[in-house]
């Protein structure tokens, strides 16, 4: 028999409270028609949680084992067809409503999947293309975005992170990769900026420096702040920029050639004086208007 389908949302999401019960406001057939998730795990049915379906086709879901993690619970009915009608034949009210409603149930859940994956505005030019580069252009490559918007592929996207804030030495990069040389964050113990090197984690310098933090908005291009022309680095949610990416002249504004987005991460470290510990270069020439020839002069940059 079939039941009325609302237009509900085919996905549920509760921070842990127990076992349950865990409610969905959406209908289903069948007790196999949904996916529950404890965090990132994706449960067993009767091995982890049962399911409980109301007369109207909603329902809740206990779990065998109270979790410590957020449970999701997902439309997932198999998008199938399994009726047949044939002319001449029995033809059911139950049949068909259960057909309909199974058809408006694969809909949802499809626009549910939709409203979680990048899209493009409804009010882009009709001229963006957001197909992806094909995938042996895209190996390796870091995704960006071209003079007119659309998706394309970066080999040459900088490496080096920063980190933020931390109290000791980072193990691995914020996502657990392996650190890499030029990688920075800054020490709360200690309060510099530090380094990574092929020796370690190293002070970034002997110079004073100063650390701008905020959130930008929607659109924001501009970024307010007292720095040194020539001694600033501009981060974006983690990420070093290019100094071809934005544009410091005048000491108290940065102009970034991308707009940003609501609630990016900007940190902006600007140096009084640009001296580091490694590298060094080493020559024993004589620098113009030295009068010591032969001495060891050792420049640090």
């Amino acid at each position: 028999m079939g039941v009325p389908i609302n237009n509900v949302p085919r996905r549920a999401v509760y921070n842990p409270s127990g076992t349950g019960p865990y409610n969905f406001s959406f209908e289903i057939l069948a007790a196999t028609d949904i996916a529950v998730y404890r965090g990132s795990t994706l449960l067993t049915l009767t091995a982890d949680y049962s399911v409980t379906i109301n007369p109207n086709g909603t329902g809740y879901v206990t779990l065998v084992t109270a979790p410590a993690e957020q449970v999701a619970i997902i439309g997932n009915r198999t998008i199938q067809r399994t009726t047949d009608f044939v002319t001449g034949g029995d033809f059911f009210a139950n049949s068909l409503n259960d057909e309909l409603d199974q058809q408006t149930i694969f809909a949802q859940q499809n626009s549910e999947a939709v409203t979680r994956s990048l899209k493009a505005p409804e009010y882009d030019p009709a001229s963006i293309n957001m197909t992806l580069p094909a995938v042996g252009s895209r190996i390796n490559k870091y995704l960006s975005f071209d003079a007119s918007g659309n998706p394309t592929t970066n080999a040459g996207a900088p490496n080096t992170l920063y980190y933020g804030s931390a109290a000791t030495d980072p193990a691995t990069r914020p996502d657990g990769t392996a650190r890499v040389i030029g990688d920075l964050y800054y020490s709360s113990s200690v309060g510099v900026v530090r380094v990574f090197t092929a020796g370690g984690w190293v002070n970034l310098g002997g110079g004073t420096f100063n650390v701008f933090n905020t959130s930008a908005t929607t659109g924001q291009t501009i970024i307010t702040t007292d720095y040194t022309v020539g001694a600033v680095q501009v981060f974006i949610n983690g990420v070093l920029l290019y100094n071809t990416e934005y544009t410091a002249t005048n000491g108290t504004s940065i102009t970034l050639g991308t707009a940003m987005s609501s609630g990016d991460e900007i940190t902006v470290i600007s140096f009084n004086q640009i001296a580091y510990a490694v590298p060094v270069t080493v020559s024993t020439s004589t620098p113009s208007g030295s009068a010591t020839a032969g001495a060891l002069w050792i420049r640090i940059f």
